[in-house]
């Protein structure tokens, strides 16, 4: 177990994301005649739109930067699922800045399905929006939109996903993340026993953390190693379910690695039902049940992802994004994380006290 508050530093992103920001002290774009005015009107099922209250919120100091700093964007949010935790508390982030500065925003909802998460594109492609950010899916899978966007000079910006023909600029929340992880792993259970892996192939930062993972097993000496594939929606349940038969066959000590947190929290159940205490259970979000789980020590760890952040400095980069347009060269930044197990749960709460509810 670790006693400190380890993190994933933004490091060397930090120079990018100050050139990015330095878009919001130049003469930025003129305040687009496409912004909408209304605020929480419903445009669509599963879409809304939103207009920050304070016009001047965010401007520079420096009379010379005042008119770029006051810029009026419309920005486009299609997150993975409005379920999915560290998606929306990026988003979040990304509409709490919006407000501030007087932007308006439009969210749709695309459930998780790809085509969808398409489909929300190419909508907001029409909608002329200046910018659109999107999560998880990868730029291939979603090339018909994003090319779209492209095509009509609308920077895609992704957190979770990955740049591409169409995609600028993503914040990875898969490799260092997945390396935190797989360091507890070894640590907890020294490379030995049963392990069973939830996997979701469709992500980029699933992926990215299972290949950590398996990279890390070619030196391990696990028992055996099984492999099950989380449907979304239905993770909690499918995690529920594949845990449930797992435990059946496999009556030694074990571990169970989420790529998420949601099926290793659905698994956590199971174990309670089994009546087994030989399991450890680790996972990736640091969503409010799996941060409750750890507390309650029914959980071992996961690394809490602080989405809204990364909504934070996603969008004070927005503004040079736009000035910079698309077709440059792609930006690849990390968003800020901490591994929670039972040793810093107390300390880790007490620096993010709200955590526990989702920012």
């Amino acid at each position: 177990m670790r006693t400190a508050i380890r993190r994933v530093a933004l490091g060397a992103a930090a120079g990018a994301l100050a050139a990015l920001a330095a878009g919001c002290s130049s003469s930025g774009p003129a305040s687009p005649a496409s912004a909408t005015s209304s605020a929480g009107t419903s445009t669509s099922a599963g879409t809304s739109t939103s207009a920050g209250t304070s016009a001047s919120a965010g401007t520079s100091a420096s009379a010379s930067t005042s008119a770029s700093a006051a810029a009026s964007y419309t920005i486009g949010l299609v997150p993975f699922s409005g379920e999915e935790p560290t998606s929306m508390a990026a988003i979040h982030g990304i509409e709490a800045v919006a407000k501030q500065r007087g932007w308006s925003t439009t969210f749709i909802d695309p459930g998780g399905v790809t085509a969808q998460s398409v489909a929300a594109i190419q909508t907001l492609v029409d909608k002329h929006v200046n910018l659109i950010v999107s999560t998880v899916f990868p730029a291939d899978s979603l090339a018909a939109g994003v090319l779209a966007a492209k095509g009509a000079g609308i920077p895609v910006i992704a957190a979770g996903g990955s740049t591409g023909p169409g995609v600028e600029a993503n914040w990875d929340v898969g490799k260092a993340d997945g390396k935190l992880l797989v360091s507890e792993l070894a640590a907890v259970t020294h490379g030995t026993g049963n392990l069973l892996v939830f996997q979701y192939t469709p992500g980029v930062a699933c992926d990215e953390r299972v290949a950590t993972l398996k990279q890390y097993l070619k030196t391990a000496h696990f028992s055996s190693v099984t492999y099950d594939e989380v449907p979304i929606p239905g993770q909690v349940q499918a995690g529920y379910k594949f845990g449930q038969a797992w435990l059946a066959s496999h009556s030694g000590p074990g571990a169970i690695f989420g790529c998420f947190d949601d099926p290793t929290v659905g698994a956590l159940a199971a174990i309670k039902q089994a009546g087994r205490t030989n399991i450890t259970t680790f996972g990736v979000d640091g969503s409010t049940a799996a941060l409750s789980a750890v507390k309650a020590g029914t959980m071992t760890a996961t690394v809490w992802i602080n989405g809204y952040g990364l909504g934070e400095e996603m969008a004070a980069a927005i503004p040079g994004l736009i000035k910079r347009g698309v077709g440059g060269a792609p930006l690849e930044l990390a968003a800020p994380a901490v591994l929670v197990d039972q040793s810093n749960i107390a300390a880790f709460l007490k620096q993010y006290p709200t955590a526990l509810s989702g920012q």
